[in-house]
């Protein structure tokens, strides 16, 4: 398969590249006719790292002063790193794997977040977004554009996130209006292989002297990596996006800070690629190279729109206490046709359609960061609405599944930190949650029955953490802290419930800076008690799906990082070690069953009765006790490094640099079947910038060595998908 674009297509790529040039260098003359770099101007050579920071604590805090097992990426490292979205995290920051699955994406963070693909079950590393808590997987491969930061924070984050945050939290951030500055901002433009284009880029608009508005937009055009043999014009996994965020920012007084954003994404593809597993009922009909493709189907699509708004209201009193509010609404839709089997045999497919509607609240009391006694209350809401809408198509039926679902979540929380002495501080936090769910819809199987599903569940915990922090100096914090995390609980179809899954975290760590701020170190390891793991097991006395639970689990491992700024030369490294042994779960291997399913079996015969499906079947032959083994998504190693050096060329900087990411096996199940495998793999990426003046090119390439690996395994069928093969172009930016 060649990945070189088509001449055709690549004629087209470079006219629209040359007309989006033009536009765009017009339009930073118009709004700057006298440009100026906006940056420091010392020389390069006395460089030291930038200070990072989390905010997901409610208050801006060093990353290097506060106990959190955390990665913080700039916009810059965002940029050098190739970080893209949410899935290229994982080859930056330590300890966490996505998985493709096509709708969905599965993250998980030291092993925990989720495992399983029910509508009834909830991530468990919880996502935020300028501060809109994002309770689903659905909107996770938005592109990172125009990003101020992105936090990612390891353990469960029981207290200032609540439910969903038992692996951890994960905090994107755009970048907001300034007033003050002036008219700015900048252009991108991208031409790559396979007929790779793309237009991205952010202006800065100062309005009054109170007020300043910034708009920020993304477009984004991409061939798929796959030749599908069943169709010229079909082609399932390209890309084709457009994003547009705004933002408002108002500040009439110094007490007073409003702060309005509303981002528009839309997308419209053919469809997911992606292969059947080996060994599977259809793999055989499959092409054999991994990237050749061959569906049936000529209605393939993946038609998303998500509509996501936020108000951020900080008023600050007098007294230097801080009230914020954060509330969030959010609109998602996908429609969705699927070719089930993925290959020329016309007998599986699937349309889904799939709608989210979201309300969250957020609102909470911050002292002043300067005082001995530091403190948080606060309070957060959400509800949130799931409709599902999915037809399966087989030869011999057709099978509907409707569902709504409605939740709803409310907890209240407070912090408190105190310097027990100049050096030494104690950090307690609390909070208490209570959920609510509901589980409406059928099963419609025609020709056959009509199966009602109606259920619903409630729970509340009480979570937290204590913590002891002590700085020697003002380089160096040692930290041991204990923390409790929590997933929502439910109801399965059959009205039995399931238990919440709930996390403890023992943790200790080191956090230095050293030779003069030029390198910064971070160390921790952490022992945790994973009780409750939710898995979706087959229910023999109802025929169907449901959620159980696991018998306490135990993870241990460690976590390191570093970042040098030594003059001209850079570089960065992480390496974590995660050890996971699953508790006891009894099971039916459905994969066992006769035909490889339990379909058209029946459900469990009496005691004594033997098997005469379709009547009844004997399931405990096929039931197996599951213990000990690692849990699903967790790999034992990840790490990454990666080096750069800038050179003084030509009146500009020229700087090369290379990423190494390694991440280890992993299985996808906890029955652990050579199908269930993915391999270890490392991916190497390459950048080479030229910077002057306003202006900066980049030559990049992507997986150089054209790694081919399994990145997932979808959620609705026997397939997998294949990472990213090598990509490579160049891009042209301007700043204004």
């Amino acid at each position: 398969m060649s990945i070189m674009p088509k001449s055709a297509d690549l004629g087209r790529s470079l006219r629209l590249l040359a007309s989006a040039s033009t536009l765009a260098v017009a339009a930073g003359l118009v709004l700057s006719p006298s440009v100026a770099l906006a940056q420091a101007s010392a020389d390069a050579s006395d460089a030291v790292l930038e200070e990072l920071v989390v905010t997901a604590e409610r208050r801006t805090v060093s990353l290097q002063q506060t106990s959190i097992a955390a990665s913080a990426l700039s916009s810059a490292d965002l940029e050098k790193k190739s970080v893209e979205n949410v899935s290229d995290l994982q080859r930056a920051t330590p300890s966490l794997s996505i998985i493709e699955q096509g709708f969905n994406k599965s993250l998980n963070i030291r092993g925990i977040g989720l495992a399983v693909v029910s509508p009834a079950v909830v991530p468990g590393v919880a996502t935020y977004r300028d501060g809109v808590f994002l309770p689903t997987q659905t909107t996770y491969g938005e592109p990172f554009f125009d990003i101020q930061s992105v936090e990612v924070l390891r353990g469960p984050q029981g207290t200032f996130v609540g439910q969903n945050s038992t692996g951890g939290g994960i905090f994107i951030n755009s970048k907001s209006p300034t007033i003050g500055d002036g008219v700015n901002g900048d252009v991108s433009l991208g031409l790559g292989n396979y007929q790779n284009v793309s237009l991205r880029g952010a202006v800065n608009l100062p309005i009054s002297d109170t007020l300043a508005a910034r708009v920020a937009f993304n477009a984004e055009q991409k061939d798929s990596f796959y030749d599908n043999l069943g169709s010229s014009t079909v082609e399932p996994g390209k890309v084709n996006m457009a994003n547009l965020r705004l933002g408002l920012l108002w500040t009439p007084n110094e007490s007073l800070s409003v702060l309005f954003k509303t981002q528009y994404n839309k997308s419209s593809t053919d469809g997911y690629a992606y292969k059947p597993i080996p060994g599977t009922a259809f793999a055989a009909l499959a092409p054999a190279d991994p990237f050749t493709i061959n569906f049936d189907r000529q209605d393939l699509r993946n038609d998303a729109l998500y509509v996501r708004s936020s108000l951020q209201v900080d008023y600050t009193f007098a007294n230097g206490v801080k009230l914020r509010s954060n509330t969030g609404l959010q609109y998602n839709d996908e429609r969705i046709v699927y070719d089930t089997d993925a290959t020329a045999a016309p007998v599986l497919f699937q349309t889904q359609d799939y709608i989210e509607r979201i309300a969250t609240q957020d609102i909470s009391l911050i002292s002043p960061d300067d005082a001995a006694l530091r403190w948080v209350v606060g309070a957060t809401y959400f509800k949130y609405t799931d409709y599902v809408d999915s037809t399966i198509y087989t030869p011999v039926n057709r099978v509907r599944i409707y569902i709504y679902l409605p939740k709803s979540s409310y907890g209240v929380f407070g912090a408190a930190t105190y310097n027990l002495t100049p050096t030494l501080e104690l950090q307690v936090g609390a909070r208490y949650s209570a959920d609510e769910m509901k589980f409406q819809g059928f099963t419609r199987i025609t020709p056959g029955p009509t199966l009602p599903a109606n259920a619903s569940g409630d729970g509340d915990q009480w979570t937290g953490k204590v913590a002891l922090n002590w700085k020697p100096n003002s380089d160096n914090l040692i930290y041991g802290f204990w923390a409790k995390g929590y997933k929502s609980g439910g109801a399965n179809t059959n009205g039995v419930p399931f238990d919440p899954e709930t996390v403890q975290d023992y943790e200790i760590g080191w956090k230095s800076t050293l030779l003069d701020g030029r390198l910064r170190t971070q160390l921790g390891a952490f022992y945790m008690k994973y009780d409750g793991f939710q898995a979706v097991t087959y229910d023999p006395t109802t025929t169907r799906t449901a959620t159980t639970n696991a018998t306490a689990s135990t993870i241990k491992g460690f976590e390191a990082q570093a970042q040098l700024q030594f003059g001209r030369f850079g570089a960065d490294a992480s390496l974590a070690y995660v050890n996971s042994e699953m508790g006891t779960l009894t099971l039916v291997n459905t994969r066992l069953l006769p035909g490889g399913s339990a379909t058209g079996l029946g459900v469990q015969c009496p005691a004594g009765v033997p098997s005469n499906p379709p009547l009844c079947f004997n399931y405990q032959p096929f039931t197996v006790t599951i213990e000990g083994a690692a849990n699903p998504y967790a790999p034992e190693w990840t790490g990454n490094v990666g080096m750069q050096y800038a050179f003084d060329l030509g009146g500009g900087t020229l700087t090369p640099r290379v990423d190494v990411a390694y991440i280890g096996s992993q299985w996808t199940s906890f029955f652990q079947a050579p199908r269930d495998y993915l391999a270890a793999r490392t991916v190497v990426n390459m950048q080479l910038t030229y910077e002057r003046d306003d202006w900066t090119v980049q030559g990049y390439a992507t997986n150089v060595a054209d790694k081919r690996y399994i990145s997932g395994q979808s959620a609705f069928g026997d397939n997998q998908f294949y990472g990213a093969p090598r990509q490579f172009g160049v891009r042209v930016s301007r700043r204004f």
